[in-house]
């Protein structure tokens, strides 16, 4: 997440530039769709050491409640929606 966010940042830096054309920043932001979607199709490091946090109940030295993923996900749901 830290390195898409990251990514994003830079994607939001470089649009802001005066010196951008249109050409460009069309490019730069089907690159960055792409790496998203690349990424959400794999399984990177970090989110392979979280599922197993999951699976294990336990986060290095913390412990991790099995029902915290469920409540994020009716959280999601209900918030999405309130958008509709």
């Amino acid at each position: 997440m830290y390195d898409a966010l990251e990514e994003l940042s830079d994607l939001s830096i470089a649009l802001q530039k005066s010196a951008i054309s249109l050409g460009s920043a069309h490019r730069m932001i089907c690159r960055q769709i792409e790496v998203l979607l690349s990424r959400k199709e794999t399984m990177g490091a970090y989110y392979a050491e979280a599922c197993r946090a999951v699976e294990e109940g336990k986060f290095r030295s913390a412990d991790i409640c099995a029902s915290a993923g469920k409540e994020r996900e009716r959280s999601k749901r209900h918030s999405s929606i309130r958008l509709l």
